[in-house]
C-alpha cells in the first residue's frame, strides 16, 4: 500500500514497482492531488496503475471546513492523478461545525497579537492547551513565534519530525500549545488552530 501518491515522483514509482513482485492487486495507491505539496505530477496510468476509484466522502473534517478549503482553490486547475481535471463534484462531509474565521494581517506583530488573543479565549473557555495548534509555513516563523511565547511565559511544544520528538520544548503549567510547520500538520486533529502566514 502506497499513501500520498500525489507527492511521489515517477522515479520513485519505478523503484516501488521493482521492489514489489508482480501479481494480482499487488499495489494499492492512495493519493489526492489537492493535497500535493511537491511539484511531482504523475499520471498513475503511466506508472502501472490498473484501475481507480474516486472517494467522495470526507470523514476527517466538517463540511464547513471542507467548503472553505475547496473555495481557496476555486480558480486553480488540479488534476485527478489520471491526466484529467478534478472537479470535486459530489464531494461532501458527514459532520458539521463552525465556519472558519479569517483574520487579515499585514505584519508579524499583528499575527502574534491575534494568536495570543486566540490562546486567551481558549483558556477562558477551558479548552485544553494541548488541543490547540499554531501552524506556520516555514520553520523560521515558528522559531520566532516560539521565542515570543517563551518570553511571555506561554507554554508550547514544537512538533518536529515525529510527535514524540520535540525541538527544545518549553514546558509551563497547564499544558502546552503545539507549534507545527505546514507540511507536518496533515493528519492531525485539533480543537482550534491558528495559521500564521503573512500576505507577502
Amino acid at each position: 500500500m502506497v499513501d500520498e501518491a500525489q507527492d511521489i515522483s515517477a522515479a520513485a514509482f519505478e523503484l516501488i514497482r521493482a521492489a514489489v513482485p508482480p501479481g494480482e492487486n499487488d499495489l494499492f495507491l492512495v493519493g489526492d492531488a489537492h493535497q500535493r505539496i511537491y511539484p511531482h505530477k504523475v499520471v498513475l496510468a503511466h506508472v502501472g496503475r490498473g484501475r481507480s476509484r474516486s472517494l467522495k466522502v470526507n470523514y476527517r473534517t466538517t463540511d464547513e471546513i471542507r467548503r472553505w478549503a475547496c473555495a481557496q482553490l476555486e480558480d486553480v486547475e488540479i488534476d485527478d492523478l489520471e491526466g484529467n481535471t478534478d472537479t470535486l463534484q459530489g464531494d461532501h462531509s458527514l459532520t458539521h461545525g463552525e465556519v472558519p474565521e479569517i483574520k487579515p494581517s499585514v505584519s508579524f506583530e499583528q499575527d502574534v497579537e491575534y494568536i495570543l488573543s486566540v490562546l486567551d479565549q481558549a483558556a477562558s473557555e477551558n479548552i485544553e492547551a494541548r488541543r490547540i495548534f499554531v501552524m506556520a509555513r516555514f520553520n523560521e516563523e515558528l522559531a520566532e513565534l516560539a521565542d515570543i511565547l517563551q518570553k511571555k511565559g506561554r507554554p508550547y511544544l514544537r512538533l518536529e519530525k515525529v510527535l514524540n520528538s520535540f525541538d527544545k520544548p518549553y514546558m509551563g503549567k497547564g499544558g502546552s500549545k503545539c507549534l507545527k510547520s505546514l507540511k507536518k500538520f496533515a493528519g492531525l486533529v485539533c480543537h482550534q488552530f491558528a495559521r500564521h502566514c503573512l500576505a507577502n
